[in-house]
């Protein structure tokens, strides 16, 4: 058997899975018949019967092993009609694979796959592919016991990197953030208190002086119940990501006076390779110094695995996930397909 990396990308671009949709379960479900008798293949169950994980393992234990992880949920697609080519379609033109999930990161998951299917029987290698990573990986801590009873000795995280060993990735919280007021008929807002006007205030302030992290966006608004009425109720959800990995990001917005409530909805840290990491240094690898902005399972899977030793390396332009007209070139899975097999190789013999 040796797996196709292209041809197997188009066909998980195929599949529609959106985080939380029934394409998640179908696209591992494709997974499970990629592997020979070399490996035992574990699978985790949701209630509704669907697949919610995959570990791939060695049949034979042959040391702790390099785990290779990819998430199969992708980002929705927006207005399809916007696209150049159908979303799903997995497009093969001009020397890319286009479609949502190209790069995020399906290309990724089929590099994982060739690269366990080219190495040599006895490889201390696993794989673990997961679902709802994109909405703040919370398939990871359950897919992660699937590899109980494995010593994890390094994992790899496929996220696109341009093909590059980075340093790590940010860390991320998601806040909701409420301001109240007094509701007034609008003709007459002296009489009320407007508590749209009182979060766009605090927003403003954030942007301006906020402290605790790199990157804020406003993701989500809303208030008010008519437009006639002074809205006695407001809320923004904001996304906050940080380098460090001792940051409290809401500490400010818990200071700040003008607001209700501020609601944690997710806190995920970030994950820093060290260089100087004896077996880093004796795989020979050598990361640039870029931290990625976005998050990956590894915030969830270090803890569960018991692994801090984390490289991020995988196909695809890290300014093509999430957007309209995404892709991959076919040069960049078949270079993951190499590099991973070469890690593979050096975990075997270091």
């Amino acid at each position: 058997m040796s797996t196709d990396v292209v041809d197997l990308t188009r066909r998980l671009v195929r599949i529609p899975s959106v985080s939380g949709s029934p394409g998640e379960s179908d696209v591992l479900e494709l997974l499970l018949g990629s592997f020979d008798d070399r490996y035992r293949v574990r699978t985790l169950q949701g209630p509704d019967g669907g697949l919610r994980a995959v570990a791939v393992v060695p049949a034979v234990p042959t040391g702790p092993p390099m785990v290779f992880t990819g998430h199969v949920d992708v980002v929705p697609t927006g207005d399809p009609d916007a696209w150049a080519r159908p979303p799903f379609s997995g497009d093969l033109t001009d020397g890319r694979v286009w479609g949502r999930g190209t790069t995020d990161m399906k290309g990724g998951v089929a590099a994982i796959v060739a690269a366990l299917d080219a190495a040599p029987a006895g490889s201390a290698v696993a794989a673990l592919f997961t679902v709802e990573e994109e909405t703040g990986s919370r398939g990871a801590a359950d897919a992660a016991t699937l590899l109980d009873g494995l010593d994890t000795g390094l994992l790899v995280v496929a996220e696109p990197t341009d093909g590059r060993v980075v340093r790590g990735h940010r860390g991320v919280t998601w806040l909701r953030v409420v301001t109240d007021g007094v509701a007034a008929h609008g003709s007459a807002p002296h009489l009320g208190r407007n508590a749209i006007s009182g979060l766009t205030r605090v927003l403003d302030r954030a942007a301006a002086e906020g402290t605790g992290w790199d990157t804020l966006n406003v993701g989500t608004i809303g208030g008010g119940t008519a437009v006639n009425v002074v809205p006695d109720h407001a809320w923004a959800r904001v996304d906050l990501r940080t380098t460090d990995p001792l940051a409290d990001p809401a500490a400010w917005w818990r200071e700040q006076p003008d607001l209700a409530a501020v609601e944690p909805e997710l806190a995920l840290p970030a994950v820093l390779l060290d260089p100087d990491d004896p077996e880093v240094v004796r795989l020979g690898i050598e990361p640039d110094d870029r931290v990625v902005g976005y998050f990956t399972d590894a915030a969830v899977l270090t803890g569960a695995l018991g692994c801090d030793r984390v490289v991020l390396l995988g196909p695809g332009q890290t300014d093509l996930a999430h957007r309209r007209d995404e892709s991959v070139a076919v040069d960049a899975l078949h270079r993951a397909v190499a590099d991973y097999t070469d890690l593979i190789t050096r975990w075997d013999h270091r």
